[in-house]
């Protein structure tokens, strides 16, 4: 909603002059929030506040100021001459309702025509046309004389909903995070709330879910992300290389230290460190990492200075930290230090329906890599990427998708182009569904008689473990002795 002191703004404002309402303009101009738009009577945008510029593209019409249009004998410059009559629909959305500079001159025109301020509630379409997302959104309306000229000044609250409901419906490239699915567009809203609190983030995933991303995500949504988000992987250096690289050293702490070094955790002082396979901590490490949570502190390899840091901790791991501390191999108090806030990022297989998005975007960006033209895709290419599991993740698809770009010909890509592994995994799955489908009760009845009842070598005659010939006869309801 808009605030009251921001409609006392306005009221304050209306018949009086030029120095008043530009003073009016620059208090409300920068709410990061509130849109403010000044709409004239032929309907023309004269002015728009930064909040209503920096709106995302999902079908809200652009107001970028348009070349040779302006008044200098008016505030502001006309952005853009509205060609619709009050209740037709916009030629860029072709919906009435999807575009918000068409309903900011539709709610000015009325204003204009009553001569009194108005309330509207509104519900804005964002999105695809096939299924927009609808969005409420509250129009303030006052009437404004200047110069002999009257304007009506739209404000429209809580612009956050709408900026949400673009990159919900967009769903792509958040920091480089691609999908639509619920389980994507749940680690994007985790991450835009968590990012902005500065406390350490535990962050859990298969090896290569984009775990390092999210930590990057996590930085620029944070008050930090003016500082270095400064990455380490712990699983890559032996402990006493780790120490050096995390704390520093001092001139002489070893052999071959010929001078000081700066560790990670400085380098990063404002700013945030990454963490990648934080499991992968000795003991030792973990006790002087824990120290460094607790007070921000430590000391360079070699040297007795104490030195301070201020910095935000985001660590990842591809094991479950918690199990690894009822077993003994991650110490507790340090564990619940790092898991301040835990975010679990899901594998591709749990989230299939994000594959075509995912393969659109990385073949886009492998054909730029490769300066060749983006190719086309088989139906069965499409399939075998829908139905392969991807224990790698998003970098195996990655991985996959440029090798096949590689091997492809004439721009087409099929399954053979495939890597060899992937091809496999594909063909072995469809083996497997093509002799279930035959597997009927016919054929386990005969099967069985030959056995003389007996379900181990009936199992093996059927080339099927016992287990799975038991959840056959289960599924078809059919008993056997």
């Amino acid at each position: 909603m808009i605030s009251h002191s921001v409609i006392e703004e306005i009221e304050l404002g209306s018949g009086l002059g030029f120095d008043r309402l530009r003073d009016f303009l620059e208090a409300i101009g920068d709410h990061e929030s509130t849109g403010l738009l000044v709409i004239d009577r032929r309907r023309c945008i004269r002015a728009a506040n930064r909040a209503v510029l920096q709106l995302p593209d999902s079908h809200i019409e652009s107001l970028e100021p348009q070349e040779g249009i302006s008044d200098p004998d008016h505030p502001g410059h006309i952005l853009e001459q509205c060609s619709q009559d009050p209740g037709e629909a916009c030629d860029l959305c072709k919906m009435h309702n999807s575009c918000l500079a068409l309903v900011a001159r539709n709610v000015a025109t009325k204003v204009l025509d009553a001569g009194e301020a108005r309330d509207f509630h509104i519900q804005l379409q964002v999105g695809d046309r096939e299924a927009p997302v609808e969005v409420a959104l509250h129009f303030k309306v006052t009437p404004m004389s200047f110069l002999g000229e009257e304007f009506a000044v739209v404000l429209i609250g809580d612009l956050d909903r709408l900026k949400e409901a673009g990159r919900r419906t967009k769903g792509q490239d958040f920091y480089g995070m691609i999908g639509r699915d619920p389980t994507m567009l749940q680690l994007f809203d985790t991450i835009r709330q968590v990012g902005r609190i500065d406390v350490p983030v535990l962050i859990e995933g298969e090896s290569g879910t984009g775990k390092e991303m999210v930590a990057n995500a996590l930085h620029q949504e944070s008050s930090r992300r003016d500082g270095r988000l400064v990455p380490v992987n712990c699983a890559a250096l032996s402990p006493g290389l780790l120490e050096s690289e995390l704390f520093g050293h001092v001139r002489g702490a070893f052999t071959g230290a010929s001078r000081d070094k700066k560790g990670r955790f400085q380098l990063a002082d404002e700013g945030s460190i990454f963490l990648d396979e934080i499991g992968e901590l000795s003991q030792d490490m973990q006790l002087k990492l824990l120290r460094v949570l607790q007070d921000g502190t430590f000391e360079p390899v070699g040297s007795e200075k104490t030195q301070k840091v201020d910095t935000r901790l985001l660590c990842a791991t591809n094991r479950k930290l918690e199990r690894e501390v009822a077993v003994g191999r991650f110490r507790a108090d340090l564990y619940y230090r790092l898991c301040v806030v835990l975010i679990t990022v899901p594998p591709l297989r749990q989230r299939r329906g994000d594959i075509p998005l995912l393969t659109q975007y990385l073949l886009t960006k492998a054909a730029d890599d490769f300066g060749v033209p983006v190719p086309v895709l088989s139906p069965d290419f499409i399939a075998a990427l829908e139905r392969h599991s991807w224990p790698g993740n998003v970098r195996e698809l990655d991985n996959a998708l440029r090798h096949a770009v590689v091997r492809g010909r004439n721009g087409l890509l099929l399954p053979s182009h495939l890597p060899a592994a992937t091809a496999a995994a594909d063909n072995a799955r469809k083996a497997y569904q093509s002799r279930s489908r035959k597997l009927d009760s016919e054929v386990i009845s005969v099967a069985l008689s030959d056995c003389n009842g007996n379900k181990v070598q009936a199992a093996k005659r059927l080339g099927i473990s016992r287990a799975t010939l038991y959840r056959y006869l289960a599924d078809l309801d059919f008993l056997a002795t």
